[in-house]
Protein backbone atom coordinates (compact mmCIF):
# COMPACT_ATOMS: atom_id res chain seq x y z
CA UNK A 1 0.00 0.00 0.00
CA UNK A 2 0.84 3.40 -0.81
CA UNK A 3 1.79 5.54 2.41
CA UNK A 4 -0.48 7.44 4.02
CA UNK A 5 -0.69 11.31 2.44
CA UNK A 6 -2.15 14.10 3.53
CA UNK A 7 -6.46 14.75 4.46
CA UNK A 8 -6.30 10.58 4.31
CA UNK A 9 -9.44 9.72 5.94
CA UNK A 10 -9.36 6.52 7.86
CA UNK A 11 -11.14 4.07 9.57
CA UNK A 12 -10.33 2.51 12.99
CA UNK A 13 -12.09 -0.80 13.35
CA UNK A 14 -14.32 -1.27 16.80
CA UNK A 15 -14.95 -4.13 18.63
CA UNK A 16 -18.14 -3.91 17.92
CA UNK A 17 -17.66 -4.14 14.43
CA UNK A 18 -18.17 -0.69 13.30
CA UNK A 19 -15.33 1.94 12.54
CA UNK A 20 -14.13 4.88 14.34
CA UNK A 21 -12.75 7.93 11.43
CA UNK A 22 -9.45 9.63 11.59
CA UNK A 23 -7.90 12.02 8.96
CA UNK A 24 -4.16 12.67 8.12
CA UNK A 25 -3.01 16.12 9.10
CA UNK A 26 0.46 16.25 8.90
CA UNK A 27 1.93 13.41 6.74
CA UNK A 28 5.42 15.12 5.52
CA UNK A 29 6.84 17.42 8.34
CA UNK A 30 6.60 14.92 11.20
CA UNK A 31 9.14 12.41 12.05
CA UNK A 32 10.36 9.53 9.74
CA UNK A 33 7.19 6.57 9.41
CA UNK A 34 5.17 8.93 11.57
CA UNK A 35 1.78 10.38 11.28
CA UNK A 36 0.29 13.19 12.64
CA UNK A 37 -3.98 12.30 12.83
CA UNK A 38 -7.25 13.68 14.28
CA UNK A 39 -9.16 11.07 16.17
CA UNK A 40 -13.26 11.60 15.71
CA UNK A 41 -16.34 10.01 18.07
CA UNK A 42 -18.17 9.69 14.51
CA UNK A 43 -18.47 6.38 13.07
CA UNK A 44 -18.48 5.20 9.52
CA UNK A 45 -18.22 2.04 7.55
CA UNK A 46 -15.68 0.87 4.34
CA UNK A 47 -18.69 1.67 1.87
CA UNK A 48 -19.84 4.59 3.06
CA UNK A 49 -18.26 7.88 1.18
CA UNK A 50 -16.23 9.96 3.31
CA UNK A 51 -17.17 13.68 4.29
CA UNK A 52 -15.30 16.38 5.78
CA UNK A 53 -14.62 16.62 9.55
CA UNK A 54 -14.94 20.04 11.61
CA UNK A 55 -11.99 20.91 13.71
CA UNK A 56 -14.93 20.52 16.59
CA UNK A 57 -15.72 16.45 15.49
CA UNK A 58 -11.67 16.19 16.58
CA UNK A 59 -11.01 14.89 20.15
CA UNK A 60 -7.80 13.65 19.78
CA UNK A 61 -4.32 15.10 17.72
CA UNK A 62 -1.87 12.10 17.96
CA UNK A 63 1.28 11.18 15.95
CA UNK A 64 1.56 7.67 15.84
CA UNK A 65 3.23 4.98 13.31
CA UNK A 66 2.49 4.34 10.50
CA UNK A 67 2.17 0.63 10.02
CA UNK A 68 -1.53 0.38 10.26
CA UNK A 69 -2.14 2.93 7.49
CA UNK A 70 0.41 1.11 4.98
CA UNK A 71 -0.59 -2.89 6.19
CA UNK A 72 -4.33 -2.09 5.99
CA UNK A 73 -5.42 -2.20 9.15
CA UNK A 74 -6.81 0.74 9.16
CA UNK A 75 -8.43 1.31 5.84
CA UNK A 76 -8.10 4.58 3.70
CA UNK A 77 -11.08 5.18 2.62
CA UNK A 78 -11.24 8.68 0.90
CA UNK A 79 -10.08 12.23 1.28
CA UNK A 80 -11.25 15.65 2.32
CA UNK A 81 -9.96 19.09 3.33
CA UNK A 82 -8.38 18.84 6.42
CA UNK A 83 -10.05 21.22 8.95
CA UNK A 84 -8.20 23.81 10.63
CA UNK A 85 -6.93 22.96 13.67
CA UNK A 86 -4.84 26.60 14.78
CA UNK A 87 -7.72 26.96 18.00
CA UNK A 88 -6.71 23.26 19.35
CA UNK A 89 -2.66 23.24 17.87
CA UNK A 90 0.18 25.33 16.68
CA UNK A 91 1.61 23.11 13.68
CA UNK A 92 4.34 25.34 12.63
CA UNK A 93 5.87 25.41 16.65
CA UNK A 94 5.54 21.77 16.56
CA UNK A 95 7.33 21.50 13.23
CA UNK A 96 9.95 23.72 13.88
CA UNK A 97 10.72 21.57 16.69
CA UNK A 98 10.71 18.27 14.95
CA UNK A 99 7.45 17.62 17.05
CA UNK A 100 10.04 17.19 20.30
CA UNK A 101 6.92 17.48 22.82
CA UNK A 102 4.76 14.97 21.06
CA UNK A 103 4.28 11.49 22.07
CA UNK A 104 4.52 8.57 19.10
CA UNK A 105 1.47 6.65 19.83
CA UNK A 106 1.50 2.95 18.67
CA UNK A 107 -1.46 2.41 16.72
CA UNK A 108 -2.63 -0.51 18.85
CA UNK A 109 -2.77 2.32 21.94
CA UNK A 110 -5.02 4.55 19.44
CA UNK A 111 -7.38 1.53 18.83
CA UNK A 112 -7.97 1.04 22.20
CA UNK A 113 -8.42 4.73 22.88
CA UNK A 114 -11.14 4.70 20.05
CA UNK A 115 -12.99 1.83 21.34
CA UNK A 116 -12.65 3.26 25.08
CA UNK A 117 -14.20 6.25 23.68
CA UNK A 118 -17.30 4.62 22.37
CA UNK A 119 -17.66 2.43 25.53
CA UNK A 120 -16.56 -0.85 24.57
CA UNK A 121 -13.36 -0.57 26.44
CA UNK A 122 -12.75 0.90 29.94
CA UNK A 123 -11.87 4.59 29.76
CA UNK A 124 -9.74 3.53 33.31
CA UNK A 125 -8.81 0.43 31.83
CA UNK A 126 -4.70 0.92 31.65
CA UNK A 127 -2.43 1.19 34.83
CA UNK A 128 -2.24 5.16 34.69
CA UNK A 129 -6.20 5.48 34.65
CA UNK A 130 -5.99 9.40 33.17
CA UNK A 131 -4.08 8.19 30.29
CA UNK A 132 -6.64 8.55 27.46
CA UNK A 133 -7.80 11.66 29.40
CA UNK A 134 -4.23 13.10 28.48
CA UNK A 135 -5.21 12.45 25.06
CA UNK A 136 -7.82 14.48 24.54
CA UNK A 137 -7.97 17.89 22.70
CA UNK A 138 -9.63 18.97 25.64
CA UNK A 139 -8.99 16.76 28.91
CA UNK A 140 -12.05 18.30 30.70
CA UNK A 141 -14.69 16.72 28.23
CA UNK A 142 -14.10 12.91 28.13
CA UNK A 143 -16.89 11.27 26.03
CA UNK A 144 -20.58 10.73 27.38
CA UNK A 145 -20.29 7.13 25.57
CA UNK A 146 -17.21 6.14 27.78
CA UNK A 147 -17.18 3.79 30.66
CA UNK A 148 -15.27 3.33 33.50
CA UNK A 149 -14.04 -0.27 34.74
CA UNK A 150 -16.37 -0.52 37.58
CA UNK A 151 -19.33 -0.20 34.98
CA UNK A 152 -17.85 -3.27 32.95
CA UNK A 153 -19.12 -6.82 34.10
CA UNK A 154 -16.49 -8.65 36.54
Amino acid sequence: MQPPQLADIFLIPLMDGDFAVGQVVNAKDTPEGTVLCILTLLKSAPDWPPSPIHYSEAIALVLTQTASLTDGTWQTVGFEAVPALERVFDLEKAVASNFENLTVHDPAILEAFVNACHGLYPWDGFPDSQFFTKLLIHPDRIPSTAKMKSQFPS
